[in-house]
């Protein structure tokens, strides 16, 4: 992802947060405090837009496959999908 298509990719990202319940969105955020390189206590308490500037900043060439992973891993497939279909300077998956 270069930084032209970074705010298009934040959008993105942050359109498919508010898409999850309030659960969802904490099971989601198991999953990225688990396995990515964001500590921890920055992610408690990290509302949706907290969460993809610390997505971003953390993990810039992966964000949005990450994302798609950790969607499937609590069964937003739905979502998965949406975002797997959007191309924005990144490969398809």
């Amino acid at each position: 992802m270069s930084v032209d298509h970074l705010p298009e990719v934040k959008q993105m990202l942050l359109t498919t947060l508010q898409n999850l319940g309030s659960e969802d969105f904490e099971m989601f955020k198991w999953h990225l405090q688990n396995n990515s390189s964001i500590i921890r206590s920055h992610l408690e308490g990290a509302n949706r837009f907290k969460t993809v500037d610390l997505m971003v900043q953390h993990e810039p060439q992966k964000v949005v496959d990450m994302t798609i992973r950790f969607l499937r891993s609590i069964n937003r497939n739905d979502l998965a999908l949406n975002l797997s279909q959007v191309n924005i300077g990144e490969s398809k998956r």
